[in-house]
């Protein structure tokens, strides 16, 4: 009971940490409601608060979600409604009038982002399950937890509304991957999985495929090393996954069905006979820099430099063997899914992606934050104490040779 206590006091005030920066921010750059500014630029503006008003009609009895005159001629609508309204917190629409449907979307971010970063903090809590955590390693915690939220990410994709659910779901999928792989119970991973899909069908689809890596790498953690425990957990981790689509049937045939008969639902599996590469894997140390952004030719995770630091020191000093196969094997399918066409186009769900590029960046920002605290887990009270003095060196040496080239 006071570990469940603690998990949750630990993401409610990641919650309101983030919640506070962000409306220092809104403040800061006179955001809605505190000016005229608004986060919803480009399809934002052009559609998604269109579909906010349509969705509040909705709510009122002034449309319907199955079948919409709003579309040319008319045409069936649950497919705009899985990908871009589904999220249950678009019902807060009802508390805005449509006069203030910039307000709503600002809004809706910051809430989602407080999300991203309250799940982290309990995927860490609980998955390192350790009666011994040092308070100090508590309040990393509590930094890398805000990290995620304030994530690149998150930041270039503020506009991208409904991407977001997926980045606070992974958390909970990635938990519940981890249950499965120790014999656990299979519903901690059939319940995000299940609403992941309801919420937003699309990032749903990319956490469910990294899951797939995830349960790789957690079977080589395990501690169990027999071959048939471990065959028998992956075998619960598919019967999970089915089961989590079978629950969200309701809202995801009717979008399959809809989407067979669009041009969007075409898959290109030409795509996969490209064997090429976007651009030099190198630049995704040149693009770990605060401001960058990920294009077609390259990635950006950046989320702290405290965080690369650490998982720097991992593979440098690491000596656990079974421990560093698994996160090389981690840290490598990231990094080839971001410039190796192939994987890219699977975790792009098969599609040419002409803007918003790596919309699954979040992916590889939580495998790095994540393998940072696992190693920061595992070592004694005074080496970590080194490591975080030595990263907050590094920051300062960093932050005053920017301010010397300025």
């Amino acid at each position: 009971m006071w570990k469940i206590k603690s998990v949750i006091y630990d993401g409610i005030i990641v919650f309101l940490a983030v919640e506070i920066i962000m409306l220092f921010l809104y403040i800061l750059g006179k955001y809605a409601p505190f000016g005229a500014n608004s986060l919803a630029c480009m399809d934002a503006n052009i559609q998604y608060l269109d579909l906010f008003g349509y969705f509040k009609d909705v709510l009122e009895g002034k449309n319907n979600i199955y079948y919409s005159f709003g579309k040319t001629l008319g045409g069936n609508n649950i497919a705009v409604f899985s990908y871009y309204l589904a999220s249950p917190l678009n019902l807060l629409i009802l508390f805005f009038e449509k006069t203030q449907l910039h307000v709503f979307f600002n809004l809706l971010f910051m809430l989602k982002m407080g999300m991203a970063g309250a799940f982290f903090s309990i995927f860490l809590n609980s998955r390192f399950d350790k009666s011994d955590i040092e308070p100090e390693k508590k309040i990393l915690i509590i930094s890398f937890s805000i990290c995620y939220a304030f994530s690149q990410y998150n930041i270039a994709q503020s506009s991208n509304i409904m991407w977001i659910d997926g980045v606070y779901m992974l958390p909970l999928i990635l938990l519940g991957v981890y249950n499965v792989a120790n014999n656990r119970k299979m519903w901690k991973l059939i319940i995000p999985v299940a609403f992941s899909i309801l919420f937003n069908w699309y990032t749903a689809a990319i956490n469910c495929l990294f899951s797939l890596l995830w349960i790789i790498m957690e079977l080589v953690l395990t501690e169990q090393n027999d071959v048939r425990t471990k065959a028998r957990a992956f075998v619960q981790y598919i019967f999970s996954i089915i089961i989590a689509l079978m629950c969200s049937a309701v809202l995801f045939l009717p979008t399959v069905n809809v989407m067979k008969n669009s041009s969007r639902g075409d898959l290109q599996f030409g795509l996969l006979r490209d064997f090429s590469f976007k651009g030099d894997v190198l630049s995704i140390i040149q693009s770990y820099t605060y401001g960058a952004r990920s294009t077609g030719e390259k990635v950006s995770l950046y989320c702290g430099v405290l965080a690369l630091v650490i998982f720097l020191e991992f593979f440098f000093t690491d000596k656990n063997r079974k421990r560093k196969l698994a996160f090389t094997f981690i840290a490598a399918v990231n990094l080839l899914m971001f410039y190796w066409n192939p994987l890219y186009s699977v975790f792009s769900l098969l599609k040419n992606v002409a803007s918003y590029w790596c919309r699954f960046s979040y992916l590889g920002i939580a495998t790095l934050l994540f393998i940072a605290f696992y190693y920061l887990s595992e070592i004694s009270s005074k080496e970590y104490t080194d490591i975080y003095r030595g990263g907050g060196k590094i920051c300062a040496n960093i932050i005053d040779i920017k301010l010397c080239k300025t």
